[in-house]
């Protein structure tokens, strides 16, 4: 699977008989592990580097040596290799008695100190794999917070220079809060300090709580985390770090994370000086993983593989289901008709509870508030009607990422529109469907989304819903999958300009429920809706793009005229020879910059004194008044919209919003089923999934 690892053992035999290597079925506690000694390889068993699936391969088919297997978490209690306070809190208080295999099989390896790169499914419990070793270091160098009476105030000292023992980093917010929360329920009988540093939350309140209370284990993401390290005046370092855990360890390696990783270490004690525990846990493990590898673990690493060559993973035992639409307006009518059926279909064991998946940011707000509108209709079914329904995207604040991920995780039914925040690591538990609309970014994307629905041996299926001119590119990244075409739903293939009545009404309802969004909001996802689209595509399917969103934007989501684009996006995108696509009207008024919407304009204009992405003034028609900036939607303006307006409107006064939530001031707010077709889903001699 991987290229070779230069510091890896070249001996297999002798790398297993020093005990390096733990697998799926020799996942064996040693009861003996805190008298033994480690077992050391000879320098000449580094030269040269083999593969890890060579690694996983070997390892499968070593005997067993080890006399008991440690399967409750009560017996880590038991035989002293996890304090009793913590053990506790996981069988009294968190109700879990038996491990999980990647648990099990981890656990007492990361126990010795050894260094462990793991891999295991999506929703087998790898996080207290890694929390539980973690914490008991931390506990092993600081027994007097082996009891939850510990003060506090003598975790630092005067200088305010923090006692971080434990670093854990995730590649998102939301996981790393996911992880903080398992943490705090961990640690709830000793008085160890979990703190969080993530983006998108306000930095000085995060360090006068970390200053206030102190930190043993910090969960964090990469960009926050080296702006801590990094600032003189933040006083936040770790020099007698003991543990450095990375989960999502692949997602970590794309482009930028590694090398925030990289400067993640410069900024920690060198394990020359200070020695040091390194724990990589990951779904998957691809070949790139080999560069982390050989930078940050230790040569006698140890690879725990807890995913059997002859065990279908997740995203190959879900059922998969792709609905190929004849035009744009039949892909958004495919959604509703979809979570429509199946929402009536649901049954009170096994409730309706979705995530759909939305390539872009700004198409999160736009179809959030697209079903939440369709749920005030009279024309709803009662089931749909009780939906929860919340979104997820980057453009919110922490604050409001963490509660729609609170609210969605504890709903019994529920929807919850996302972009690829949540596609990795967020356990939120019986997701029955998984929609992605639109062909995803990568194979990995689509894997990692998959991935939220049959979790835990739950039953889940997954659907992907794609217009014509994205059939080739969906075949080329997803052909290995199991994914079959489905004809079942009415709307996909309609010819729209003389509907059925049913398709018909649901156009009408499905229109009106877009005329309720702010228009803002709209204008938005039409933009990216055209330039993510037509990425990659040549210039003849790029015209389809165009053609296909612009009909869209007109007839269903009720935009009276198409917005225009700038000339950076018409450059970037080769959009400059398509017909349909408008340059930005010039912006009036004494606005400043290349965002600034200035001026006491009309129409579409953007009145008064704003700057940068601000909206500003007196205007009207369209226009947003006031004098906001950034996000914010201020004063006078008036409006012909539903939702929208200046003033005291929905979205008016001084009001702040990152289209996720209400407005400010005193308002409210080609391809996959024909016979001869090349490159389906479909039947027939072509290639493609049946």
């Amino acid at each position: 699977m991987l290229a070779s690892l230069r510091r890896c053992p070249t001996s297999l035999p002798r790398a297993f008989a020093a005990g390096r290597v733990a697998a799926r079925s020799t996942a064996f506690v040693n009861l003996t592990t805190r008298t033994s000694t480690r077992p050391s390889l000879p320098h000449r068993a580094f030269h040269s580097a083999p593969r890890l699936s060579q690694v996983q391969a070997a390892a499968a088919a070593q005997p067993n040596v080890q006399t008991q297997r440690i399967t409750k978490f009560e017996d880590l209690a038991t035989h002293g290799l996890v304090h009793p306070n913590i053990i506790r809190a996981v069988t009294e208080d968190m109700k879990l008695e038996t491990m999980t295999e990647v648990q099990s099989a981890t656990i007492n390896q990361a126990l010795r100190g050894d260094d462990v790169i793991a891999q295991a499914r999506t929703g087998t419990g790898k996080t207290l794999g890694f929390l539980l070793p973690t914490l008991q270091a931390i506990l092993n160098k600081n027994p007097e917070l082996e009891n939850h009476s510990v003060a506090r105030g003598n975790t630092y000292g005067r200088n305010n220079q923090l006692n971080v023992r434990g670093i854990i980093i995730s590649p998102t917010r939301e996981l790393a809060e996911q992880i903080a929360v398992e943490a705090k329920k961990v640690v709830y009988h000793t008085g160890i300090k979990v703190q969080t540093a993530v983006g998108g939350m306000g930095k000085p309140q995060s360090l006068r709580r970390i200053h206030m209370q102190g930190c043993h284990l910090l969960v964090a993401t990469p960009g926050r985390l080296i702006d801590l390290l990094t600032d003189p005046s933040a006083n936040i370092a770790a020099p007698n770090l003991d543990v450095f855990c990375l989960d999502e360890a692949d997602r970590l390696l794309e482009t930028g994370f590694y090398e925030d990783i990289l400067e993640i270490k410069k900024n920690l004690p060198p394990q020359s000086q200070k020695d040091r525990q390194t724990l990589m846990f990951s779904a998957t493990i691809p070949k790139t993983v080999k560069t982390m590898v050989r930078s940050l673990l230790k040569p006698d690493f140890h690879f725990v593989q807890t995913i059997r060559a002859d065990e279908a993973p997740t995203h190959m035992r879900v059922p998969q289901k792709v609905v190929e639409a004849s035009s744009y307006k039949n892909v958004i009518l495919s959604l509703v008709e979809l979570i429509q059926r199946e929402v009536q279909n649901s049954t009170p064991e096994r409730p309706f509870k979705a995530m759909i998946f939305m390539n872009t940011t700004k198409q999160v707000p736009l179809f959030a508030d697209v079903l939440s509108n369709l749920q005030m209709m009279t024309t709803s079914s009662p089931e749909f009607k009780r939906l929860h329904v919340g979104q997820i995207q980057s453009g919110m604040d922490q604050r409001q990422r963490t509660r729609a991920a609170d609210d969605f995780r504890h709903c019994k039914t529920g929807i919850l529109v996302s972009s690829d925040v949540t596609a990795r690591g967020m356990d939120f538990p019986n997701v029955t469907h998984v929609i992605q609309f639109g062909t995803p970014r990568s194979r990995d994307d689509y894997v990692h989304r998959i991935g939220r629905t049959g979790r835990a041996g739950k039953e889940g299926q997954a659907w992907l819903l794609i217009p014509q001119f994205d059939s080739n590119e969906a075949l080329d990244k997803l052909g290995e999958f199991p994914i079959k075409l489905d004809t079942s739903l009415k709307t996909p293939t309609e010819d729209l300009r003389n509907p059925s009545p049913e398709t018909s009404e649901l156009l009408t309802i499905v229109s009106n429920a877009f005329k309720q969004v702010d228009l803002w909001v709209k204008k938005d996802a039409y933009r990216i809706m055209v330039t993510s689209n037509v990425q990659g595509k040549r210039p003849a399917t790029k015209q389809k793009v165009v053609n296909e969103v612009n009909d869209a934007a007109m007839a269903v989501m009720g935009l009276h005229e198409l917005p225009g684009f700038s000339q950076r996006a018409i450059t970037a995108g080769g959009l400059g020879s398509l017909n349909g696509i408008t340059a930005e009207t010039p912006r009036q008024g004494f606005g400043s910059s290349d965002g600034a919407r200035g001026g006491f304009g009309s129409g579409e204009s953007r009145g008064g004194f704003g700057s940068g992405g601000s909206r500003g003034g007196f205007g009207s028609g369209e226009s947003r008044g006031g004098f906001g900036s950034g996000g914010f939607r201020g004063g006078f303006g008036s409006s012909d919209r539903s939702r929208s307006g200046g003033g005291f409107g929905s979205r008016g006064g001084f009001g702040s919003s990152d289209r996720s939530g209400s407005g400010g001031g005193f308002g409210s707010r080609g391809g996959f089923g024909s016979s001869d077709r090349r490159g389906g889903f479909g039947s027939g001699a072509r290639r493609g999934f049946n």
